[in-house]
């Protein structure tokens, strides 16, 4: 068919903007980097010639389709260039029909509005954040980035199958644009727009800036700063994150944009240590020639004078037991461990044995900023109160499904069984294709003032408390942004978590905390780049708290989409309940169809912890892990009460 239909006068009718968006959104998904560039210049070309016929314009026509195919953006970059002599009005809607969608004319009168699709034609099951969550949380991640509009309802009730496919495409489309975000949309624009540069002359997605220069930030700043709710709640602006992409996706070269400035400071400060030492030790010698016999002077001299030590910022494969020696400087205030493959990380966590249960403790204990307590037998002891350990690397999805079967062996079947996974908040940055441009752009000048002159000119040094302990700075809220913003996220974020299974009950707890920790050094970086500076006890302000909410709310869509990487997404069993079924295939294997009592389960040690548990109690778990789950059998009468009977393997 023809671009435009035959009106009733005889002159050719064009398709309306509405038709063309429905054309484009039913269009099966554009990846450039799939082989598919030059369809997508053809598509483009056009769409342009349809649109311009309607009286649009390229821009409109290029917006329309980024918004639906928005892994094939940088296709359309220099559209004003290109040549269309060889596209005709006719040439958009004859790709679409080779490529199956409907081009039948569903035109709408224009002073119609376009109406939704029927909710039952829409296939949700593949959604990227799935509907255990309360509507506040929902209207949140809507919130995020507009979604794009429904395209108007199939006039012609024989396209229902049609119907149906378009409108599974638009869901996962909404799904997609929904967990979208532009650094600008969180950051000061003064640091986002020139991230957003240097990534776009790798080229990668810019969110692969994200996690490294919050994590960056949250070492820097260490254990000087805390977030206060209430007295008695308090949170270290301590950050975990992980960039999860394949191989050859500028995962290292992006971490490394933010990484090079850091150690380039952390060697600086190695010199000036250097320089501090050699003058103290010049100091003390002249001290002692000047009072050889009075012991007491010389003690006096140094404990007045300590001996210069190393401020540590950054780290990299470094053992727990040496970081534990670094938080003994008192120049440390806090560590950022930077892993360019985080996989190593977790292998050198997965060693087992006593001293990997340990290490794993004061990881946890890191991110809390609690206490590290090394002990080797034969090295020694070490005890350090208060240090922040903040932690980014870089992973393969295949390295990370790995990582999470090494701790679920190690966990009794729970791959967050010690807490260690439900700290990390994740980011999939889009994979962009490679095409050489001329842009060149450093942002490393611009990263060392942030880090050495601007953070450290905001955040001020550890007070004395009346007892003689250090005691960090606490930032608080605005009464509004707590109030209005911040603790509505944090109840939503709560009854989200009550309805989740297990793993994904325990990251929902932590993303309260995170969200708080978002907040501080949201509010550190926006202060650091204003001009003057304000204090950094300014209250954090409603916008600052809608930011952290946004990128909480993102962070969770990201989070559904690492689980659903990893095999783990929210259908997957509870991991007590998944070897309950385990058990239960290999006693059907073994027995038949004959029921298993609560005595076996009890022997199975299920659930976990259960010791003392009765058998009416027992019962009443299995009970509910059979109704909670399908295809977990079911229970059938026996005769001191119901027993469990396995689905057949």
């Amino acid at each position: 068919m023809a671009a435009g239909g035959m009106a009733a006068g005889g002159t050719r009718e064009h398709r309306s903007y509405e038709e063309l968006e429905r054309l484009v959104a039913a269009y099966p998904q554009i990846v450039a980097d799939n082989d598919q560039y030059q369809e997508a210049r053809d598509l483009a070309c056009g769409l342009i010639r349809a649109m311009e016929a309607i009286g649009r314009s390229r821009a409109d026509a290029v917006a329309l389709l980024t918004r639906y195919h928005p892994q094939a953006g940088d296709t359309f970059d220099g559209v004003e260039r290109w040549n269309f002599t060889a596209y005709g009005i006719e040439s958009f809607v004859s790709q679409c029909k080779s490529k199956g969608v409907d081009v039948k004319r569903h035109d709408l009168p224009k002073t119609q509005p376009a109406t939704p699709l029927d909710p039952e034609l829409v296939d949700t099951s593949n959604q990227a954040i799935p509907d255990l969550t309360p509507q506040a949380l929902r209207a949140a991640a809507a919130a995020a980035v507009a979604a794009p509009p429904m395209p108007p309802p199939m006039a012609d009730e024989d396209v229902a199958e049609d119907a149906e496919a378009i409108a599974e495409a638009i869901e996962e489309l909404r799904q997609a644009d929904a967990i979208r975000l532009a650094l600008a949309d969180v950051l000061p624009r003064a640091v986002a727009e020139p991230l957003e540069q240097r990534a776009a002359a790798f080229p990668c997605d810019p969110m692969f800036f994200l996690l490294p220069l919050l994590c960056t930030v949250s070492g820097i700043v260490g254990r000087r700063l805390e977030v206060q709710v209430k007295r008695g709640w308090t949170e270290p602006l301590v950050l975990w994150g992980a960039n999860v992409a394949p191989p050859g996706s500028m995962k290292s070269p992006a971490a490394k944009v933010i990484s090079r400035p850091l150690y380039r400071i952390q060697g600086q400060l190695r010199r000036k240590l250097e320089a501090d030492l050699a003058a103290w030790e010049r100091a003390r010698k002249h001290e002692e020639a000047g009072h050889a016999d009075q012991e007491d002077h010389m003690l006096q001299w140094l404990a007045e004078n300590p001996q210069p030590t190393l401020r540590r910022i950054v780290v990299t494969d470094a053992t727990m037991e040496r970081i534990s020696q670094y938080f003994t400087a008192p120049a440390t205030h806090g560590l950022v461990c930077f892993n360019d493959e985080l996989a190593k990380w977790f292998d050198n966590l997965q060693r087992g044995g006593t001293e990997a249960r340990s290490d794993t403790h004061n990881w946890c204990e890191g991110y809390d900023a609690g206490t590290i307590d090394v002990g080797r037998v034969s090295r020694g002891d070490v005890f350090v109160a208060d240090c922040p350990i903040s932690l980014f690397g870089s992973i393969q999805p295949g390295k990370m499904i790995a990582a999470r079967k090494a701790a679920a062996k190690r966990n009794n079947g729970d791959p967050d069984g010690d807490g260690l996974l439900g700290r990390f908040a994740y980011v999939l940055p889009w994979r962009k294709p490679w095409r050489y441009n001329n842009l060149e752009v450093d942002v490393s000048a611009l990263l060392l003032n942030l880090f050495r002159e601007q953070i450290e000119g905001l955040v001020p040094p550890m007070r004395a408390a009346e007892d003689g302990d250090l005691m960090p700075t606490r930032l608080t809220f605005a009464p509004d942004a707590l109030q209005q913003v911040v603790l509505p996220h944090l109840h939503a974020l709560s009854d989200a978590g009550a309805s989740s299974p297990g793993e994904r009950a325990q990251w929902l707890d932590k993303a309260r905390g995170r969200t708080l920790r978002l907040a501080g050094l949201l509010h550190v970086l926006e202060l650091s780049v204003k001009e003057p500076q304000p204090k950094v006890t300014t209250p954090i302000s409603v916008e600052t708290a809608k930011r952290a909410v946004l990128l909480s709310t993102y962070l969770l869509a990201q989070y559904e989409l690492a689980m659903a990487e990893f095999g783990a997404g929210p259908d997957a069993l509870p991991a007590d309940v998944a070897k309950l079924l385990a058990k239960g295939l290999e006693w059907r294997r073994e027995h038949g169809a004959k029921p298993v009592t609560m005595r076996q389960i009890q022997d199975w040690r299920l659930p976990a912890g259960s010791k003392g548990m009765g058998t009416a109690q027992r019962r009443a778990w299995v009970a509910a892990a059979v109704a909670a789950h399908p295809g977990m059998g079911q229970m059938v009468p026996g005769h001191k009460g119901d027993n469990w009977a396995p689905p057949a393997p």
